[in-house]
Parts: structure tokens; sequence; C-alpha cells
């Protein structure tokens, strides 16, 4: 029979608990960097979001002969798809319809969730309001509604944490290009 100090104990020993730690921290060390390549991936998702959208209008201003207007708001950091059918932007009654939403505006702003913290940080197009790139009916970016006038082109700069995001759109064919820079390397001036 035993007594109560001969009974078997129930511990871990030093090495079982330094071997249980380092196998945490080794499993940490793997996660971090996939937490933080997750807020690039958002990040690069509003930029794809972005340009597919800008191809959009284009694409929608050649099929429906009418010209279109990306209006871009820094403040709230989202735009809208305006159809342009005169010679004014009235983006209150003339905002298109997202075709993969039901019934809603084609109005997208950037705020957390899926785009992570991407932010619109500068606007500048060739056209009477630098914030607004208009394409007409033949898909070519012009100067304003109703003008027949091409413009020069223009870019918009998104940045996240660590990257800054250029998408340039080429004045008289619209053609859009995207280039990514690190923030410790290069920023806009």
């Amino acid at each position: 029979m035993r007594t109560p100090s001969q009974q078997p104990r129930h511990a871990y020993t030093l090495i079982e608990l330094l071997i249980v730690i380092i196998m945490m921290g080794i499993g940490g060390a793997l996660l971090i960097p996939t937490i933080d390549g997750a807020e690039v991936l958002r990040s690069q998702a509003a930029v794809r979001t972005l340009v597919s959208d800008i191809m959009y209008a284009q694409s929608d201003a050649i099929a429906s002969q009418e010209p279109r207007a990306i209006v871009f708001d820094k403040d709230t950091n989202s735009y809208t798809l305006v159809a342009v059918p005169g010679a004014l932007i009235d983006v209150d009654n003339n905002t298109l319809y997202d075709p993969f939403s039901r019934g809603n505006d084609y109005v997208v702003t950037f705020q957390g969730g899926q785009f992570g913290s991407a932010n619109i940080w500068e606007v500048e197009f060739d056209t009477d309001d630098d914030q607004i790139l208009i394409f007409d009916e033949f898909g070519a970016p012009v100067r304003a509604p109703g003008s027949v006038e091409p413009t020069t082109g223009g870019y918009i700069y998104m940045q996240d944490p660590n990257y800054w995001f250029h998408i340039n759109i080429e004045g008289m064919t619209g053609q859009v290009w995207t280039e990514k820079f690190h923030k410790a390397v290069w920023s806009p001036s």
C-alpha cells in the first residue's frame, strides 16, 4: 500500500516545457509574415478593383455609345461611375447601376474590410476638373463632358501602410497600367 508521499507526480519536465515553447515560437514566426501579407493582398484587391472599374467605364461608354465618367472623392476614399448624357456630370441623377449587386448605385468605397487600409491619395487628370476621368462614346479620355478634345491622360496614387500604387491612364487610348513601389524606397513628389 502506498502512502500519500509515494504517489507518482504528474508534472512536465523543464525539457518538455522548453520544447513546447520553442515550437510555439517557430509557429508564430511563420504566422506573422502571413498576416502582414494579407494586408498587401487587400490593398492589391483595391487597386485591381479600381483598374477593372476604369476599364468597365471605358467599355460601357463604347457599348452604349454614350460618355461615361468616374468621379473621385478623396475625402470619402471613394469613386462613382456616372453616365454623361449631355454636357454636365450629374452624380445625383446619373450614377450607373452596379451590375454586380442588385439595384445599387455604382459607388465604390475603400473602407477596411476586403480592401484593408488602401486609400486614394492623389488623383490628377488633364480635364476641366482634375478629379474626374471622362470617356467619350469611343472610349477615349476627353477633357470635359460633351468635348471631343482628348486629354494627355492622368494618374491615381493609392497607398497602404507599406506601398504606393501608381495607376496611369494614357491620353488618346485610355490604356491603363499600374506600378507598385515600396514606401521605404520611393514616394510621389
